[in-house]
């Protein structure tokens, strides 16, 4: 098994790759990126774990490129199978690998032949995005979503709590709220809620997501249950929610954004985000992070326990001093208070 150096390691290649090929895009985004990107990019982060060489690589590329699913229908339709791609394409990224150290051969010009990535799905792209691959490390500039929802919520979302927490206006009085944006957020999650939404669906709808905040102080997955969606009052509030676009003329760009709330009373409230929540320029921070990490682990079908939770936290803190990889594994499996 890996060390954990060899894990931090091909994590790292694995995000400059993903991220680097995203970078490139300047086009309006047709496919899903963080599936296909990603799959690219966990192709790259395994084949270095298992040091394989540059050919070998390049042919485990190859032949990720060629199994590749991220079709955004599924987003527009709110349909389950958009996040499960992301699924199938990791389990792409461990075939190739294994395919590639076989001798399998993949298309080696796989980024920029005649039917190659950039050629099919991103087109209009910059090829100068990849001349500091080897000198950014991009993993220390990732993103991490608070909430459960699709990405381009969360501007929305925390431009409404943190004026309400400044300004503690009282919901009855909002007359419109606006969210001003770039071009993908109102691609992604500009959409109308309604009572029989798909929990699929809801997740990337802006308003719904907005005005449940709003509501509960928080958006968590069971905020998406169809008693939720159905609740009358944040429909209501969610028909009051506006996205509009900004002049931004990046069609990849999340921020900056700006939310503006008119209240009935005539005063008008506005926030501009110079970046989304979770984002390196407004960071969550550790005990966000945290609080994070005990919802998810404990919304799933097996919740972890406390114990379970805590010794999995210290583990993650002391990773790169981790003697085993396999303890690490096995902590993510095997929880000692669940029968």
């Amino acid at each position: 098994m890996a060390s954990t150096r060899q894990l931090i390691t091909g994590c790292s290649v694995a995000v400059d790759v993903a991220t680097g090929i995203g970078r490139a895009a300047r086009n309006k985004l047709r496919f899903f990126r963080p599936a296909m990107c990603g799959a690219l990019g966990a192709t790259a982060g395994l084949a270095n774990i298992e040091g394989l060489d540059a050919a070998t690589t390049r042919s485990a590329l190859g032949l990720a490129y060629s199994q590749l699913s991220g079709t955004m229908q599924a987003h527009i339709e709110g349909s389950p199978v958009l996040p499960m791609q992301i699924g199938f394409n990791t389990r792409v990224a461990f075939d190739a690998v294994c395919l590639a150290r076989r001798g399998v051969r993949g298309p080696v010009d796989f980024l920029e032949g005649p039917f190659g990535y950039f050629t099919l799905m991103d087109p209009e792209w910059e090829p100068a995005e990849f001349a500091a691959l080897e000198t950014r490390e991009a993993i220390t500039e990732l993103s991490h979503k608070p909430f459960p929802s699709g990405r381009a919520t969360h501007g929305g979302v925390d431009g409404v709590l943190t004026l309400r927490e400044q300004h503690g206006f009282v919901l009855e009085h909002i007359g419109e709220i606006r969210v001003h944006a770039p071009p993908l957020v109102i691609q992604l999650v500009d959409r109308a809620p309604s009572p029989d939404m798909a929990p699929s669906y809801a997740r990337l709808c802006l308003p719904y997501v907005a005005a449940t905040a709003l509501l509960t102080g928080s958006v968590g997955v069971d905020d998406f249950e169809p008693a939720a969606l159905a609740d009358a009052r944040r429909q209501a509030l969610a028909t009051r929610i506006r996205v509009a676009r900004d002049q931004n003329p990046s069609l990849n760009a999340l921020a900056p954004q700006r939310v503006a709330i008119s209240l009935l009373d005539g005063r008008e409230l506005a926030l501009d985000l110079p970046a989304v929540l979770g984002a390196p320029g407004r960071p969550l921070g550790r005990e966000r992070h945290l609080a994070k990490f005990h919802r998810a682990a404990t919304s799933g079908l097996r919740p972890m326990s406390a114990r379970a939770m805590d010794h999995l936290q210290h583990l993650v803190d002391d990773l790169e001093q981790l003697d085993e990889l396999r303890r690490l594994v096995d902590a993510l499996v095997f929880d000692p208070d669940t029968p």
